[in-house]
This record gives structure tokens, C-alpha cells and sequence, in this order.
């Protein structure tokens, strides 16, 4: 498969195990990361029905998602020092082993909604382990002409797993049930997540590894800046903070738009549960799609801003596209308008990620994810809390505002990239070493005559 690292990268060909090797526990992480993001939006898609079931009020129902945004921007700098200082297995096995715990609480859903949120918050507290660990992963484990791409198909777990919580929850619990029959399919939703999660996890426990034999790259090899140091670099380089802020509103538009898109379509006629299934579904679609293609095509560029800006842009036409959708109640026009949105905005995590790497080199990956992760989860917060605020309005045209507002945001990142400037430190660092290399074995290697002398017997 092609997340699959073969050894043709290795530096350290004496220590190699061989041309056509394979590291196949990276699809162990994949896995985790889809399920980790799978629990996170259980509830989403059946907020309504689960809201109505338990009693609860927007804010209680709002916070079983909500909590992975709250608990992991405290928890950032702490897990970003046990992956890059302590290790990445210690990371993970600890998360897998904490996302089994979480999803075992929900169980008790019928004895108290407060059981969720618990299960929820551990759930949130193992999560950054595996998203902070995204392009991490990709560096230790693969190669340069590999990495891009492989960081972007562990990014797209995260929209793969948003997809699955999406057509899972509505699967099993229906619209129109009773009460009692609604309370025993949720609790039947909690017990299939729990049995699946331990199928994933319990692996992820005793299989997974810190690292390769041999480095992949030089970047992989050389020493990364500790933790004070990566402070520093991270919150004094200029280009990674207008990185952080434009990273961090698109990303979080992608949890806004998931946590609130049932509320978003609720004012208009015609529009129900299902379209929200859908249109998360064409979103996933196109952010699968838009995501392989760019990756591609900036694993051979490397112009990371140039395709961010051109993200940017077609983010802001995708979200007025939703808005005339909604208020002219066109169906066809809101489907493209989410399949572009998702093309679009899915590309940003990915290309953020590396660049964010390659600005800050050679502060750990772990960090420079987690710090950029750590941005999307606010500002989802703020744009939830402030898209929400005009949603509980009623008014008819509050989905259009809560869109327009939205459009705002977009407007606001693509003008934090355009002053960005593109430094890309990891990309030198490695040329540099490779034409050292290079020259070093032109330098040792025996010429024409030597190897023929050394093939001759010896006179004695």
C-alpha cells in the first residue's frame, strides 16, 4: 500500500535491512487517528435527537464535542513534550490505552449524560497524542520525496473518521424513534464504538514503534532543539505566527461547520438530519480528492503558499456558494458548494503542517503540529460560540449570517498567509547535507585501479 515506507531512503545503507522492506505499522496509526476522530463527533450528527432524548440544552449536547477543543489547548505544551522529549510510543500507547477507558465510560449514557462528557474528556485528553504526531510520523519514518504525501494521507484520517461519525450515528439511531427505543439505540451506538475501539487500540498498545532502524532523511537524523529553545522559535519566527493564524481559522472553520451544520440548515424548509449526512459526506468526498491531487503536486513544487493561498480563496467562493444554496433552498448549488469547500479546505491541515515544519526547522514536528493544532481548537471555539450566538437568534436569515460571518474569517486567514513569507529551512538543511554526502563518497570512493589491485592475490 502506498503509506507504506519502503527502505529505498535510508541513509545508512550498511545498516539498512534491504531494498524492499516495509514499515506496516503505520497503518496502525492511520487506523487510530480515523477511530480517535470517530468518537470526537459521535454526536453531531444526532445532537437534535440526543438533546431531545436526555433533557439537555444546546450547550450541555454542544459540549460532548466541545471538550476536545477545551482540553486540548491547556494539554498542548505537555504533550508535545513527552512525544519530542519522552518519545512517541510512550504518546501513543498511553492514548490508545486512555481512548479505550473513555469510550468504556459512555456506556453509563442511561444512568447520566454527565457519564459521556467524562468518557468524552479522556477521549480528549488521548487525542493530541495521535493529530500531534501527524507529520512526526511522517518525518521519522519516510523519506523527503515521500513525506508530503504521507503526511497528507494521515491527514486524511481526520476527515475519513469525521465521515464515518457521520454516517455511523445516524445509522443507528433514527429521527422518528420513541424515547425508550431512542435511549437503546444510543446506548447500542456507545457499545459498537466501544468494541471497535478496542479492536483498534488494543493493536496500537503492543505493536507500535518509536522509530526505524536507520534515519530516512537527514532532517530525521539530525538532533532536534529542546523544548525552551522550541518555545522561543516557535513564538518569535514571524512566518510561523501569521502561519498559526491563518492555519488556525480555516482549520477551525472545518469544526465549526461540523459541530453547528445541523443547527446551520435547521431555519430553512426542506432541509433535515439526512442533508447533514450528506453534505458532510460530498465535503469529506472533496477534501479526500483535493487533498491527494495537491499533495502531489506540491511534493514536486514545494510552493506550499502559493497553494494555501489559492485554498484560501476558493474557501471564501465555496462558503458564498452554501450561503445562496440556503437562502434560495438549492439543493445542487449547496452540494457543489460543500464538495468545494471540503477540496479546499481539507488541502490547508496538510500543506500547514510541512510548511510549519519547514519554517521552524529544527524544532520537533510534534511541537510545531501541536502548537498549530492547538490554534485551530480556539479559534473553533470563538467561531463556534459566535456562529452559534447568531443561530439561536431564530431568525430565518440567521443561517445566512452565521455563513457571511464565517466568510469573514476566511477573508482574515488568507490575509495573515499572503503576508507570510515561504522559508523553507528543513528543504536547505537537506540539500546542503545531501551534496555533502555526495562529495564525501566521490572523496572515498576507490578509483578503477585500486578495486583491481584489490582483487589480485597476494604475493605470499
Amino acid at each position: 500500500f502506498f503509506f507504506f515506507q519502503a527502505e529505498d531512503g535510508i541513509r545508512d545503507f550498511c545498516l539498512s535491512r534491504g531494498l524492499g522492506d516495509v514499515y506496516k505499522r503505520q497503518a496502525l496509526f492511520f487506523v487510530g487517528v480515523v477511530m480517535s476522530t470517530i468518537l470526537n463527533y459521535t454526536f453531531p450528527p444526532i445532537a437534535e435527537k440526543t438533546r431531545e432524548l436526555y433533557n439537555l440544552t444546546s450547550a450541555e449536547i454542544d459540549m460532548a464535542t466541545l471538550i476536545y477543543m477545551i482540553v486540548h489547548i491547556p494539554l498542548t505544551l505537555p504533550i508535545n513534550y513527552i512525544l519530542d522529549e519522552i518519545g512517541m510510543k510512550i504518546g501513543l500507547v498511553g492514548g490508545a490505552i486512555l481512548f479505550i477507558a473513555g469510550s468504556g465510560v459512555r456506556l453509563f449514557i442511561n444512568q447520566s449524560f454527565g457519564w459521556v462528557i467524562l468518557g468524552q474528556g479522556l477521549g480528549a485528553i488521548a487525542r493530541p497524542f495521535y493529530t500531534h504526531s501527524l507529520s512526526k510520523m511522517a518525518a521519522v519514518w519516510f523519506n523527503p520525496s515521500n513525506r508530503d504525501i504521507a503526511t497528507t494521507i494521515f491527514t486524511l484520517s481526520i476527515p475519513l473518521g469525521t465521515a464515518l461519525g457521520f454516517v455511523i450515528s445516524p445509522l443507528m439511531v433514527s429521527e422518528k424513534s420513541s424515547t425508550e427505543e431512542g435511549k437503546e439505540q444510543i446506548y447500542q451506538l456507545m457499545k459498537v464504538e466501544f468494541i471497535i475501539t478496542c479492536i483498534v487500540f488494543g493493536p496500537c498498545i503492543f505493536l507500535l514503534r518509536e522509530k526505524p532502524p536507520t534515519p530516512p532523511s537527514a532532517a530525521a537524523e539530525k538532533t532536534k532543539a529542546e523544548f525552551k529553545a522550541c518555545l522561543k522559535e516557535t513564538f518569535t519566527n514571524f512566518n510561523y505566527l501569521m502561519l498559526l493564524i491563518g492555519f488556525s481559522i480555516l482549520c477551525g472553520l472545518f469544526g465549526t461547520y461540523s459541530t453547528l451544520l445541523n443547527f446551520i440548515l435547521k431555519p430553512y424548509p426542506g432541509f433535515g438530519q439526512n442533508d447533514t449526512t450528506i453534505i458532510e459526506g460530498i465535503a469529506i468526498v472533496g477534501g479526500t480528492i483535493g487533498c491527494i491531487v495537491i499533495s502531489i503536486i506540491v511534493a514536486k513544487t514545494r510552493m506550499y503558499k502559493k497553494y494555501l493561498v489559492l485554498c484560501s480563496i476558493f474557501i471564501m467562493v465555496s462558503i458564498l456558494g452554501i450561503s445562496f444554496g440556503l437562502q434560495y433552498n438549492s439543493k445542487s448549488l449547496l452540494y457543489i458548494s460543500a464538495f468545494c469547500l471540503g477540496c479546499t479546505l481539507a488541502p490547508t491541515s496538510p500543506l500547514s503542517y510541512e510548511l510549519g515544519c519547514e519554517l521552524t526547522f529544527p524544532v520537533g514536528e510534534a511541537f510545531v503540529v501541536g502548537i498549530l493544532l492547538a490554534g485551530s481548537e480556539l479559534m473553533s471555539i470563538v467561531q463556534t460560540f459566535i456562529l452559534h450566538s447568531i443561530l439561536d437568534t431564530g431568525k430565518k436569515e440567521a443561517g445566512l449570517m452565521a455563513n457571511l460571518a464565517a466568510l469573514l474569517f476566511a477573508a482574515l486567514a488568507l490575509a495573515s498567509v499572503l503576508i507570510m513569507k515561504e522559508n523553507l529551512k528543513r528543504k536547505n538543511y537537506e540539500a546542503t547535507k545531501e551534496e555533502e554526502d555526495t562529495s564525501c563518497l566521490l572523496y572515498t570512493s576507490p578509483s578503477p585501479r585500486d578495486r583491481q589491485k584489490s582483487r589480485m592475490p597476494s604475493s605470499a
